[in-house]
């Protein structure tokens, strides 16, 4: 593998692999297939653990966040480095090499591995393997057309847009990348390399249910490239207001997180409203408990210093305060049981473009607001538990559109956010 292609491989996956290693194989589910899940784990752990050692290198000599030409010029600079350099990167291959090979076998024995075979981790972990292998094109594109064969639900749909972009943009094709996945690094800015028609691509990424290209390229430039000294306090010219919504928001976690953990505690989570009234009813002490923890909540709702900051700064938007502490706001707004400043906030949220505001807060938002009306959400963001503990949406505008609404704002697909929610908070089942 080239120096140059080594570079941009690292500057597309590195955000993947933080978000997907070490997940414990103690997370199983209902998969058919749980043997192939733990193989296809340890798989993935072996190859993101060479890739460490690879970054590590990099990191330590300052190889790490460059673009194309500068890395080249201090290879070159240094036979030493550069010798270094090219052994990791053929450990790399071979150990690719033995692992891919098993992966073949895999597809040829059971076709894709989807979550019903293998689990959301193991249909992950089968993704970032196949990825990663950008030397046999060939065998990315059926590995591609495998995915695309499963049912909705099945694939993750990034996974199948970060390896459409990947086979799009190998040199034997000769294509452009079709939803922007791939970025490369020119004069430490990361952009999409070679894009085709620019001016659809957030079209064709809302499609897949894929957030903005622009937010996406904020996301990835805060993930993989280093901050420059001016951001160090802040990410905005409000440093004092980043702190004090940092702490308002940790306040308001904080009870949150003690009530939940009370929740917990006495099997109240995750359960539909009416058995837990039914177990507050034959409970006084439990009640009271709860009663007082959701008091203390509505107490820590400091909506009036809220209301102050936006009169004197409007939306504390991510150019004013930074990432965090936009999000603090977001979140002690959301919390509130103020109508009137939710939708205010709600308002001054939609004037401001992607870069300063998440579209999941809109979203997120806008379908609180509905419902606290009296009216049908319009997104699918909220949802109560079932008997069962699964996630049931509350009631929604013209359903059979929502997908498209979402796509429009970068959301994914209903269907796939209900199943991650449902990971999020049904405990963990342990195998029969």
């Amino acid at each position: 593998m080239s120096v140059k292609l080594m570079l941009m491989f690292f500057v597309m996956f590195l955000g993947a692999l933080s978000a997907h290693a070490q997940s414990p194989v103690e997370e199983v589910g209902d998969e058919k297939e749980p043997k192939l899940r733990v193989e296809l784990l340890q798989l993935v752990r072996d190859d993101q653990n060479v890739r460490a050692e690879f970054d590590q290198y990099r990191k330590r000599h300052d190889l790490l966040g460059i673009d194309e030409k500068a890395l080249n010029e201090k290879l070159n600079k240094n036979p030493k480095l550069k010798e270094g350099f090219q052994v990791l990167s053929l450990r790399l291959q071979e150990s690719e090499d033995a692992r891919l090979f098993r992966v073949k076998q895999i597809l040829v024995k059971y076709g894709w591995p989807g979550r019903t075979l293998v689990g959301t981790e193991g249909a992950k972990a089968a993704w970032l393997l196949v990825q990663h292998y950008d030397r046999d094109v060939t065998f990315q594109r059926r590995a591609l057309e495998l995915m695309k064969l499963l049912p909705k639900g099945e694939v993750e749909n990034t996974h199948i847009a970060y390896l459409t972009d990947s086979v799009s943009l190998r040199e034997e094709f000769n294509q452009n990348q079709v939803y922007g996945t791939v970025l490369t690094n020119e004069n430490g800015k990361l952009v999409p390399k070679q894009l085709f028609e620019g001016v659809n691509v957030d079209k064709r990424r809302a499609d897949l249910g894929l957030q903005p290209l622009a937010e996406y390229i904020r996301r990835q430039t805060e993930a993989l490239l280093p901050r420059r000294p001016a951001q160090k306090i802040g990410d905005g010219p409000k440093p004092e207001l980043r702190a004090e919504l940092l702490q308002l928001g940790a306040d308001d976690q904080n009870i949150r997180g003690e009530y939940d953990t009370y929740r917990r505690a006495h099997g109240l989570f995750g359960i539909d409203d009416k058995t837990l009234n039914e177990k507050l009813n034959n409970d006084p002490e439990l009640k009271k408990g709860m009663l007082f923890i959701a008091l203390r909540m509505q107490l820590a709702d400091d909506v009036i210093r809220m209301k102050q900051i936006i009169v004197k700064y409007g939306w504390p938007r991510r150019t004013l305060v930074g990432t965090e502490a936009a999000t603090a706001a977001y979140l002690i707004v959301s919390h509130s049981q103020d109508l009137p400043l939710q939708k205010l906030s709600l308002e001054l949220m939609t004037k401001l473009g992607t870069t300063e505001v998440e579209n999941t807060q809109i979203a997120t938002l806008t379908d609180r607001i509905l419902l606290a009306e009296g009216k049908k959400q319009r997104y699918g963001q909220m949802y109560s538990f079932a008997a069962d503990g699964m996630p049931i949406l509350k009631p929604i505008e013209d359903e059979v559109n929502v997908d498209k609404r979402r796509a429009k704002l970068g959301l994914q697909p209903l269907a796939e956010y209900l199943h991650q929610e449902s990971e999020r908070f049904l405990p963990k089942r342990k195998k029969s």
